[in-house]
């Protein structure tokens, strides 16, 4: 199970292409680089807050802000400036002890 999925990713920053669009090597470039924001959020997380989040509805919100921030900034896109708000989702994540598990190596 993902904390988020591509499919979130793309419901949450409006990305909306149809099957055929799929073959346009922009769009294809897109989805990609869309699902590359998305690991790296996810393991932005775990790195920030040393735990690994199953379904924390803040954890997911702030992966999908990450996400919208980074791709916001791939394609030259104005934004608000929504830092503030991640960090402040990040710093409440740090203490919430709900929903995440410990990986463990073997």
């Amino acid at each position: 199970m993902e904390l988020i999925t591509l499919e979130d990713c793309k419901r949450y920053i409006k990305y909306e292409v149809s099957e055929d669009d799929l073959n346009d090597p922009d769009i294809k470039k897109d989805i990609e680089n869309l699902d590359q924001f998305r690991n790296t959020a996810i393991r932005y997380l775990k790195n920030a807050t040393g735990k690994d989040f199953i379904s924390n509805p803040v954890a997911k919100t702030f992966c999908l802000i990450f996400v919208d921030e980074m791709f916001s900034d791939f394609k030259g896109l104005t934004k608000n400036d929504v830092t503030s708000t991640k960090y402040l989702l990040l710093a409440q994540l740090r203490y919430d002890n709900e929903l995440w598990s410990i990986s463990i190596k073997k």
